[in-house]
């Protein structure tokens, strides 16, 4: 009787944790993606951009709703629209398919995203994390940008993942959530940064550093090039990541959890663009994300 409990419940855990975690360059997630895009009926998108393979492949079927930044626009479609956020960057990225599962994290839906930068994306199957991502495009369907839209700031616990907070910007919720995840840590605090202009941040993490946390940057080269608060740094150890087109992730890891989406450290991200993050209290998704950390700032 035992045994046949234990095969039963591991029957059904494939199918209650059925998120999946892609770090890129990822031909994996490539073929992913397609294969959803093909086998699903409906197909609702947010991207910076978009290019192929992805463009042809979501333009060319039917029941597809999309919005991209109206500045990267430059497609002739009916169902992929342009944003109206006038004063900020649409910087989401996630794509929900069947209205069942969701695709998000912080790369676009490009071949540079996917095929040369890092990135991490997760799909999930869970319906409470997909219905987020869902409020937040309805947004977007009734032209609600920017500061225009519903803000949602909620806590959920996912079958899948366990405890969430979703955030959307541009709002003072997304900015006192990073905060607050930052000023949480006590032994240390990992931060991927593509860009990274807001010195209200920086502030924050000179405050842990200055109390002995544990403070480490890993950016792209993107802060060598433009105005970056790294210059200004004091005690805080930071590399420059040059192996891949580029270092595209935004993630915060410290011994609690994970804070990722499509918020960058900056000006912008905070009051202008339409942004998400989510705080995961995963082990085990912040364990692949702390040896990835690890990993870079090794080499």
């Amino acid at each position: 009787m035992k045994k046949i409990f234990l095969i039963l419940y591991l029957f059904f855990s494939i199918f209650l944790y059925s998120y999946r975690i892609f770090i890129t360059p990822s031909y994996e997630l490539a073929d992913f993606i397609e294969e959803k895009i093909i086998i699903s009926n409906n197909i609702k998108f947010v991207s910076l951009s978009l290019n192929a393979p992805f463009l042809s492949m979501l333009n060319n079927k039917n029941n597809v709703e999309g919005f991209i930044e109206f500045n990267m626009y430059d497609i002739k479609s009916n169902n992929i629209l342009p944003d109206k956020n006038i004063e900020g960057y649409l910087h989401e990225k996630f794509m929900i398919f069947d209205n069942k599962s969701v695709l998000f994290g912080t790369g676009n839906f490009t071949s540079g995203s996917i095929f040369e930068d890092l990135n991490v994306y997760i799909y999930t199957e869970d319906q409470a994390i997909t219905s987020l991502f869902l409020k937040e495009f309805q947004n977007f369907q009734n032209g609600k940008f920017g500061k225009n839209k519903n803000i949602d700031n909620k806590s959920i616990y996912s079958k899948d993942i366990g405890k969430v907070i979703f955030i959307t910007g541009p709002s003072k919720n997304i900015y006192s959530a990073i905060n607050n995840f930052i000023l949480s840590s006590k032994k240390f605090l990992y931060i991927f940064t593509y860009s990274f202009t807001d010195g209200r941040i920086l502030y924050s993490f000179e405050k842990l550093s200055s109390i002995n946390v544990d403070v480490k940057i890993i950016a792209d080269s993107w802060n060598e090039k433009f105005v970056s608060n790294l210059k200004y740094l004091k005690g805080i150890e930071y590399k420059i990541l040059k192996k891949y087109r580029n270092m595209h992730l935004k993630l915060l890891v410290n011994e609690y959890g994970l804070l990722l989406g499509s918020y960058n450290l900056t000006y912008r991200a905070r009051e202008k663009n339409d942004e998400y993050i989510l705080i995961i209290y995963n082990k085990d998704i912040r364990q692949i994300l702390l040896d990835l950390f690890n990993k870079l700032w090794n080499q």
